[in-house]
């Protein structure tokens, strides 16, 4: 197979060898120097050149533009305490309103009911804090008065303990012991006149009757006074052994009671009375704030129903950089039984009568486009309207990562509207007689506006510095150096 192949390579090269060439064929496997259009590098290879002319030059940036209105009315439900937002009917995309025709109704049964809500709660807290006053002014004037109270029971249990301690404890021993020895002595005279009752008898002439009355009585009196004797002792050891040191600890630990309760009235009292001021100035703003709720929810029911705050074309969503990238989204959000948020912008009134372009310039286009330059602007929906222009704004910080926003006045007729797109060509230089090189023919220096070529006079090259203007489409403007009907090299060989 290999030398089948070889075979049919040699009778290839036999019948090419064979074959006559043609004048053209020879022309073209001649050196450059053979050529109209080259010059002869001293190598045998052809240098092309180009003779300088004067021809018309036209630059533009072409960059893509969308309209928006001069005049827009942003809409949003400006609600601050209902969100539930649930729509019941929306005007259409694209409807021409006037200024306060309906736009947008939300449904207010739920609403109506959270405001009847609110009002009997804001009742209820006017009631609280009604009751709250009246509780701050009675125990202001009931504080003073229980520590004043407080103070008086502990000095007066003090008192008591001081003056126990000092005379009725003693006084209280006494008497129990003076009240013994009074039964021990009213015994002593009842036995001492029992034995002269008997011995009187003995010697009187009294019957035996009245004799036995007399004795038994005073032997009753005797057992009496026996019994009194015993109750005392017993009454005088309970006293001794109970009553007193009971009654010594009652009085001291009412002194201990009186004192400790003194000292809690001054500690808390006056505490509670700052913690009911507190409470009081809590319940007071909680009233305000609910007041305040109260009125921005009555407020909140007059923007259930939008209306048009100028007139304009209704447009669904928010423009941004004259672009509408919301709409379908709203379109949804907008139908019967959804919910918007609130403070959401849904919806924008345009007025479509004027108009302006705007754009984003490239960065590495800025350097040619200055404001107050002239554009031709393009409707994508009406390609062969061709609208005259002028570039009334250029940003000089970036709107994006290497764009930089434009913005150009026109005029436009009715059919063109807001959010339509547009192509814009920026002037950015005209000539009639503009000298234009390939920019492969020129080493351009460091600063970017000199240069130089090679121009060709027969069979000598020279050296020619230029001076150089704009640049487009692998073009350089030549502004000085060279001439018309120059020739030069397509390839600076530097």
């Amino acid at each position: 197979m290999k030398r089948l192949l070889n075979t049919f390579i040699i009778l290839g090269f036999i019948y090419c060898a064979s074959q006559p060439v043609s004048a053209d064929d020879a022309k073209a496997d001649k050196p450059a120097e053979a050529t109209s259009n080259g010059k002869s590098n001293g190598n045998g290879q052809a240098t092309a050149t180009f003779t300088v002319e004067k021809k018309p030059m036209k630059i533009e940036v072409q960059v893509d533009g969308v309209f928006e209105a001069t005049e827009t009315r942003e809409v949003a439900v400006k609600t601050d305490e209902w969100s539930q937002l649930t729509v019941e009917w929306a005007v259409d995309h694209g409807t021409r309103v006037k200024k306060g025709d309906p736009l947008l109704r939300f449904d207010t049964r739920e609403f109506d009911i959270a405001l009847a809500d609110k009002e009997a709660d804001l009742e209820l807290a006017k009631l609280a804090l009604q009751n709250a006053e009246s509780a701050l002014e009675l125990k202001e004037k009931s504080v003073p008065e229980s520590l004043a109270a407080a103070r008086r029971a502990a000095n007066e249990s003090a008192e008591n303990l001081a003056r126990f301690r000092k005379s009725a404890r003693a006084d209280m021993i006494r008497d129990a012991e003076e009240s013994l020895r009074s039964a021990e002595r009213s015994l002593s005279y009842q036995l001492e006149e029992l034995k002269q009752l008997e011995r009187m008898y003995k010697a009187d002439d009294l019957t035996e009757e009245t004799e036995e009355i007399v004795l038994v009585r005073a032997r009753h009196r005797v057992e009496a006074f026996e019994y009194n004797l015993e109750k005392a002792k017993k009454s005088k050891e309970r006293f001794d052994s109970l009553g007193l040191p009971r009654l010594t600890a009652d009085i001291e630990q009412a002194a201990t009671n009186a004192k400790l309760a003194l000292q809690q009235a001054e500690d808390t009292m006056p505490a509670s009375l700052v913690e009911a001021r507190l409470g009081l100035e809590k319940l007071q703003t909680n009233f305000r704030r609910s007041k305040e709720k109260l009125s921005r929810l009555r407020r909140d029911g007059d923007e259930l129903t939008v209306v048009a705050p100028s007139d304009g074309v209704v447009y669904y969503g928010q423009a941004v950089l004259g672009a509408w990238p919301s709409a379908s989204g709203v379109a949804t959000t907008l139908q019967p039984g959804a919910l918007v948020k609130p403070k959401q912008v849904v919806m924008t009134i345009v007025k479509n009568e004027d108009l302006f372009v705007r754009s984003a310039i490239d960065e590495k286009q800025l350097h040619q486009v200055n404001r107050g330059a002239v554009t031709t602007i393009s409707p994508t929906a009406y390609p062969k309207l061709k609208l005259k222009g002028r570039l009334d704004r250029l940003s000089s910080i970036p709107i994006a990562p290497g764009k930089f926003e434009a913005i150009c006045d026109v005029d436009v007729p009715k059919t063109v509207q807001a959010g339509m797109a547009c192509k814009m060509a920026i002037l950015v230089a005209e000539k009639p007689d503009a000298i234009m090189v390939p920019a492969t023919a020129v080493k351009v220096n460091d600063d970017g506006d000199k240069g130089y070529v090679y121009v060709v006079d027969g069979d000598d090259k020279r050296k020619q510095d230029v001076r150089i203007g704009h640049r487009h489409d692998q073009q350089l403007e030549i502004l000085s150096g060279l001439g018309v009907g120059d020739k030069v090299l397509t390839k600076n060989t530097d």
